[in-house]
């Protein structure tokens, strides 16, 4: 961690550094998690993000650290991630690794779990800029069933726990085209299916019902 401190402007560095931490990360230790958080180095990880967002592998890196975090416990993982403004290291990197579907795939999962039941993250993600972004990346990504299921799920995740307000965001934002394209060009997909139905029922629910009802009709 004094290392990424004294180097914060080498991207070298920091990429080895966000690698020996993913690494150390990778075996799930809730003990070696919490050392990690203990000795700062969250902060740490989240800067270099933001420093080189066009390092691929160092985002890479950083971001499986922030992921492998979650052995500590559901809610203590939240909270370290938005102390630390992880969520909004994720969506600012997301754009400059637009080519890479594995890591925008993991991205969702893992924003998908820090959102589950989780009003704070879910709107850490929409301040964030996360709606437009997600939407974005579903378009890119439209033959990839994988990202589709996936990114359903963070937005049900978000009509779910986000409140009125996220949910609001997430109509306006031309989501739920997005989320009615993924179902039809994977119709024989039961994951996108039933991750797209759980999100619409859940944006008819809690957001704009009649807005989602007229994108269904009209789809």
């Amino acid at each position: 961690v004094n290392t990424m401190e004294h180097h914060r402007l080498n991207g070298t560095v920091q990429a080895e550094a966000c690698r020996l931490l993913a690494k150390l990360a990778s075996r799930r230790s809730r003990g070696c998690c919490k050392a990690i958080v203990a000795a700062n180095a969250i902060p740490a990880v989240v800067l270099a993000m933001h420093f080189h967002l066009t390092h691929f592998g160092l985002q890479e890196n950083a971001f499986l650290v922030l992921a492998f975090l979650e052995c500590i416990g559901k809610e203590e993982w939240q909270k370290v991630i938005l102390a630390a403004n992880g969520i909004q290291a994720v969506w600012g990197a997301l754009p400059h690794v637009s080519s890479h579907a594995a890591l925008h795939n993991l991205m969702f999962i893992c924003l998908a779990n820090l959102s589950f039941s989780s009003e704070a993250c879910c709107k850490a993600i929409e301040a964030a800029n996360g709606i437009p972004t997600l939407v974005a990346s579903m378009e890119q990504h439209a033959s990839d069933a994988e990202i589709q299921e996936n990114a359903c799920w963070l937005f049900a995740n978000l009509a779910s726990y986000g409140q009125q307000d996220v949910c609001k965001s997430i109509v306006s934002g031309k989501a739920v085209p997005s989320l009615l394209s993924a179902m039809q060009k994977h119709p024989h997909d039961s994951g996108v299916q039933g991750m797209g139905c759980w999100a619409l029922s859940k944006l008819a629910e809690y957001g704009d019902a009649y807005s989602v009802s007229t994108n269904i009709a009209t789809s």
